[in-house]
């Protein structure tokens, strides 16, 4: 196996990222790593078997959000141009993608095309993490905007793998589906972080911090602390190796304490040497503030102390206290130097405390090793590679890979420009398909056993409403009226917890004739995405089913899989379409006609209710036709084969008003055009019929279409 790992960060001192790396080569893959370079590092180097390219220096300084964000795009830029030389030459079959930042996945945009399966490693969570470091408000728009950015860079990964599990659960509300979702902690390398005997001096107690210099991590803190301290333990020194960007300001914070003398700054040390500075110590400090991203992020350092038989003191931030208790650390409050002051006496003092935290840590981290839970990383990506549809399923063609790319950036790009790029996508794609959408010859096939629609009539109409927002539901009864005026009949489908749907309204609708189905529970994401989430949902796509009286279901984004849409207690489903490659799921059900989709247990099964002409929002808001010549093109074409006319309309989409006609609504006329064409052209000759009527017909003629 080839992979690529990419990541803002020095390579020789990151240990999540060397660990990964070096079990891959360890089994044979090969492994390039593309980082940063640090002082003293050669651009390209081979260490123990993974390829090193440093192709950006970086020194851990920015002050201001501008300097820090073109230093990462910088990077960005850097890492996409060199990864994909890289994988055109001998492409790659897994790119690992570490986080700071999330969004760096978007260098592997070409590999991803090539069907390449991409991981994102998040160490830290991006928006928390910006806005600790800049002291920026979660209220505010670039907090918001790197959530988005969030959505969008885990939608475009094939897996996440998360450093711990509070941010599991963050990122799980906002952003990530669980079973997309991977937790590793990060755990100690065994080979370096082990119990050593190492010669201390007996006449000075050293406490130690090793890591980056930065606010959320509490040093400031610990120095006032130590200053507290400093003249009771006699020959007592505080040594603090690493870079960031509060280094000036601890150096000068250190003056201002008087305890220059007590106090030592190192510069960062390869991780091959960090084990033996930290061994060297008496006790590791761990101050970290706990604010909503310090407090989160789950401490390396606690491990890898731990590991050395280094006892440790750390504040009782959310993190630590989900994952330690007092018998393996020694916590302080959090942001409390004067607490923090005593606990470095009380522990530097007592001998018998400190071996007693030594021994207990050995024996709890004996329990979280890397060694249990690498066959589980190397067991991923080899799930990843194998599985269906991987870096050699040649099926799909590059315009496919690049309407797939926009559903995974989609929530980060402004309305208007979204129907602008669906709109070129659309229009490239035409040609391709112009001899099978909007019409497909194949799919008027009469159905085996045809017996023809109710009192001889021509063909079906089957009218059907999508309400997919406030603004819609608001619209709903002018829809109505538009159609109860022609003497026809529809069905509305509400998503049940979007937003209010009030139950009033569809007392109304169904007094008047009308029928009510349920449009999911939300419209976010494809229900479909694992069984484990479809049956775990449809229990409570059930529930409104029996709430709302309904016997319909259609599936945002029309979603479908129709062995297991058996599990929801409808007489129909209405969530495919005769054809329609512009569709997310673009596999049709091949037929204008209804069919049975019968159970595997001999059961009838449901009905399977196709839309056959295209919907509203991709003739008359994508592609901008005016008039509904599709619809009366298509119409005509249909009631010539005797099929089913089954459109889909968005109330939220029509303009019912004068005002004017926004990007994403069409004027009222063009559907109400459509409607009375139907009725002028072909009055008496059609059915119109409601969803749950057309299933009963179908049920009752026993309508078997055999569907591939």
């Amino acid at each position: 196996m080839r992979v690529c790992m990419i990541a803002y960060t020095y390579y020789e001192n990151d240990n999540r990222v060397r660990r990964y790396a070096e079990a891959l080569v360890k089994r044979g893959d090969h492994v390039d790593v593309v980082a940063l370079q640090n002082r003293g590092f050669e651009k390209q180097e081979v260490l123990k078997g993974v390829n090193v390219y440093r192709i950006q220096k970086r020194a851990i300084n920015e002050k201001y959000q501008l300097q820090y964000l073109l230093k990462i795009v910088a990077f960005l830029v850097r890492s996409g141009v060199f990864v994909t030389k890289k994988h055109l030459r001998s492409a790659y079959d897994v790119l690992h993608i570490h986080s700071v930042p999330d969004f760096a996945v978007f260098s592997a945009l070409i590999p991803k095309l090539q069907k390449a399966k991409i991981i994102l490693d998040i160490h830290d969570i991006v928006p928390e993490f910006y806005a600790s470091k800049f002291r920026v408000s979660k209220d505010s728009l670039i907090f918001k905007t790197l959530v988005l950015m969030e959505k969008a860079s885990i939608a475009f990964s094939n897996h996440v793998i998360i450093a711990n599990h509070i941010w599991q659960k963050k990122l799980l509300s906002r952003s990530a589906r669980a079973e997309k979702c991977s937790v590793v902690l990060n755990y100690p390398d065994a080979a370096l972080f082990q119990p050593r005997k190492v010669r201390k001096d007996s006449h000075k107690l050293v406490f130690i911090y090793p890591g980056t210099l930065a606010w959320h991590q509490g040093i400031d803190i610990a120095l006032k602390a130590f200053a507290l301290i400093k003249d009771e333990l006699d020959g007592a020194e505080f040594h603090i190796y690493g870079d960031g960007t509060e280094r000036k300001k601890l150096q000068s914070l250190v003056s201002e304490l008087g305890i220059g003398d007590s106090v030592i700054f190192r510069d960062l040390v390869p991780m091959d040497e960090i084990a033996d500075v930290m061994a060297s110590a008496d006790i590791g400090v761990v101050p970290k503030r706990n604010d909503f991203f310090g407090g989160e992020a789950f401490s390396t350092k606690i491990f890898e102390f731990m590991s050395l038989g280094v006892p440790v003191i750390a504040a009782a931030t959310t993190i630590d206290t989900y994952y330690f208790n007092d018998s393996v650390l020694e916590f302080f409050e959090p942001g409390n130097e004067k607490e923090l002051a005593r606990t470095m006496l009380l522990l530097a003092k007592n001998k018998k405390r400190q071996d007693m935290l030594s021994r207990n840590a050995l024996q709890f981290v004996g329990q979280y090793s890397w060694d249990k839970k690498r066959q589980e990383y190397l067991d991923l990506l080899d799930g990843l590679v194998n599985a269906k549809g991987g870096i050699n399923d040649k099926n799909k063609s590059f315009v496919n890979a690049l309407l797939n790319m926009y559903y995974y950036v989609k929530p980060l790009i402004p309305r208007q420009f979204q129907l602008f790029l669906r709109r070129r996508m659309v229009l490239q794609k035409l040609p391709t398909y112009s001899t099978v959408w909007p019409i497909d010859e194949v799919t008027a096939k009469i159905p085996v056993g045809w017996i023809g629609w109710p009192d001889n009539k021509r063909f079906a109409l089957v009218l059907t409403h999508d309400v997919e927002g406030e603004d819609g539901v608001s619209k709903c009864l002018q829809l109505a009226k538009l159609e109860e005026d022609l003497g026809l009949r529809s069905s509305f489908n509400f998503v049940a917890e979007d937003y209010q749907v009030p139950l009033d309204l569809l007392d109304n609708l169904r007094k008047r004739g009308f029928e009510i189905g349920l449009h999911g529970i939300n419209h976010r994401g494809n229900l479909f995405r694992s069984q484990k989430i479809f049956r775990k949902e449809a229990n409570v796509i059930n529930y409104y089913l029996k709430k709302w009286g309904a016997v319909g279901f259609r599936c945002p984004s029309m979603y479908h899989n129709l062995d297991w849409i058996h599990e929801l207690n409808i007489q129909y489903d209405a969530s495919t379409f005769d054809t329609d490659p512009f569709e997310p799921q673009p596999d049709g059900a091949g037929t204008i006609f209804p069919f049975i989709v019968p159970g595997k247990d001999g059961s009838n099964g449901y009905v399977e209710l196709p839309y056959t002409l295209p919907q509203d929002h991709l003739l008359h808001i994508v592609m901008r036709e005016q008039p509904p010549s599709t619809w009366k093109t298509k119409l005509d074409w249909i009631s010539e084969k005797g099929g089913m006319a089954l459109v889909n309309v968005h109330p939220d989409y029509i303009n019912f008003s004068n005002s004017k006609v926004t990007v994403e609504e069409y004027p009222v006329e063009i559907y109400r055009e459509f409607l009375e064409y139907v009725k002028s052209r072909y009055e008496g000759q059609y059915w119109n019929a409601l969803p749950k009527d057309m299933a009963a017909f179908v049920r009752k003629s026993q309508l078997f279409l055999k569907h591939d």
